[in-house]
């Protein structure tokens, strides 16, 4: 196969959240007690507050980005373009979940804080890089791919520019395999958004089809395949490994 631009998303696909860890921080017995007494899910519980934010307070025609399947509210667009702080991103939705806290959505003031708390764990900028792991055979295979020296490799992410910077230098040595890093914060666009993808081509003076994709969010892919960029979306390494094995890639 001809020299191919080889892109991939960051969060979901080279690197994970280290659950155990933003458990830790939370409060490792105030999880366990809440699971116990509650029985409930705290996950599932922050995934809905973001649910019905964006239901209640979205009113405009922005595309919506997903938490897996869970739709995010605007500020947090607004966010992963740089366009806020995290400060004045918590900050909503502190407000938010006071609401729903006047509408008795908690089952108690316990797990309000508790929601609240590990929300703010999550998105501090600060703390992201820390909560983030890496996804041990991807980074091989980015390695792997770089040493052979046939394909260009690059990241489209979209990620708040605090939390990258740190991360990029937490982990120089493997980030600097890249040809280049896009970050959403750092260009004010973010995917799906056409413009990403058409900024990426324009950069690097190049073309839909000599571009292979990857990544974790079926929206993504979505919206790269519509501009004939070949589109991967990312469940497991394996069937990434056999895709990029079958495009004549490894």
């Amino acid at each position: 196969m001809k020299k191919s631009n080889i892109i991939f998303d960051l969060d979901g696909v080279l690197f994970k959240e280290n659950k155990l860890k933003i458990v830790k921080k939370s409060g490792l017995y105030k999880i366990l007690f809440y699971l116990i007494t509650y029985r409930k899910n705290p996950v599932k519980i922050g995934a809905d507050v973001f649910k019905k934010m964006h239901e209640q307070w979205d009113q405009n025609s922005e595309p919506v980005l997903y938490y897996k399947k869970t739709p995010l509210p605007t500020c947090i667009n607004h966010w992963m373009k740089g366009a806020i702080s995290d400060k004045v991103l918590l900050d909503n939705i502190d407000k938010f979940i006071e609401k729903l806290k006047k509408m008795h959505y908690f089952a108690s003031e316990f797990e309000k804080n508790l929601v609240q708390q590990s929300i703010k764990i999550i998105l501090d900028e600060s703390e992201i890089a820390t909560n983030m792991q890496p996804i041990a055979p991807m980074i091989k295979l980015v390695e792997n791919i770089k040493r052979e020296g046939k394909h260009n490799i690059y990241i489209i992410s979209n990620y708040a520019k605090n939390a990258a910077d740190f991360l990029i230098e937490k982990n120089k040595e493997f980030f600097s395999l890249f040809d280049d890093i896009i970050i959403s914060a750092e260009i004010g666009m973010i995917k799906p958004d056409r413009e990403i993808f058409d900024y990426f081509l324009t950069k690097h003076n190049t073309e839909p089809d000599k571009c292979i994709f990857i990544d974790d969010q079926e929206q993504n892919v979505l919206a790269a395949e519509q501009m004939g960029i070949t589109s991967l979306q990312y469940k497991n390494f394996n069937d990434i490994r056999n895709s990029l094995h079958n495009l004549g890639i490894i």
